[in-house]
């Protein structure tokens, strides 16, 4: 049913069906009514053209590497679409989810389905708006919750403020402008190489990059003060 006033987006999810419980469909129904859900078998299907523009891919654990495979077919498609992960059992499949999210190339979000419906809801607008969404428990405890930047440690970066960024992003945007990879940044911060790709997610978000180089870029032409000085 068409939304007077706003323009409807699409949601696909690419699962079995009945994946999305009625408690969370019913949740986006009455709280995102623009929002217009699609679920389909695999990932095939999903690679055509729908009546809305489509924001949002949610997939099942099961098809994301399907979806690796035809990334570029997806793109072709759904240019303007973030691609995230259902969470199907946080139990019982944590271990086996970062797993996915470490490996995967297309992942910018995970969606957990045994959240509330209000919780449900509060996530995929976020993604729909372009955020990127990890849950808190997903990153290491040495990770959760670094202090934020004080205001006297404020660096100029074109214009943006990097006060946003917390004290272990900047250390990490630091390494990825002096050209290290992920695998050699988490050994130096002896952190996982999952939580440094979960870092890079955030700094790309907050900084409006559109991926890592453009970030480092943007670190390496504003001459930043030394990190050494900022963090004490």
């Amino acid at each position: 049913m068409a939304v007077s006033g706003k323009r409807q987006r699409a949601i696909v999810v690419v699962a079995p069906r009945g994946t999305i419980p009625e408690r969370l469909r019913f949740g986006l129904e009455r709280e995102l009514p623009w929002a217009v859900l699609h679920e389909v078998d695999n990932v095939a299907t999903a690679c055509n053209t729908f009546p809305e523009t489509v924001s949002l891919i949610l997939l099942h654990p099961d098809a994301v590497q399907p979806a690796e495979r035809s990334a570029p077919q997806i793109r072709r498609f759904h240019p303007l679409a973030l691609i995230g992960l259902l969470q199907t059992d946080i139990a019982d499949a944590g271990l086996q989810t970062r797993e996915i999210v470490a490996s995967s190339k297309i992942l910018q979000g995970l969606v957990p389905l045994r959240s509330k419906a209000h919780e449900f809801v509060a996530i995929v607008s976020f993604m729909l708006r372009g955020g990127q969404y990890f849950p808190r428990e997903m990153l290491s405890v040495e990770a959760q919750a670094p202090p934020p930047l004080l205001a006297r440690e404020i660096i100029q970066l074109d214009g943006l403020q990097l006060t946003q960024l917390t004290r272990r992003e900047l250390q990490i945007l630091e390494l990825v402008s002096r050209g290290l990879q992920n695998k050699t940044i988490a050994a130096q911060l002896y952190l996982s190489e999952f939580t440094v790709k979960i870092h890079l997610h955030n700094i790309i978000t907050k900084l409006g990059a559109h991926n890592r180089t453009e970030a480092a870029a943007f670190f390496r032409d504003s001459q930043p003060t030394p990190l050494s000085r900022i963090l004490g």
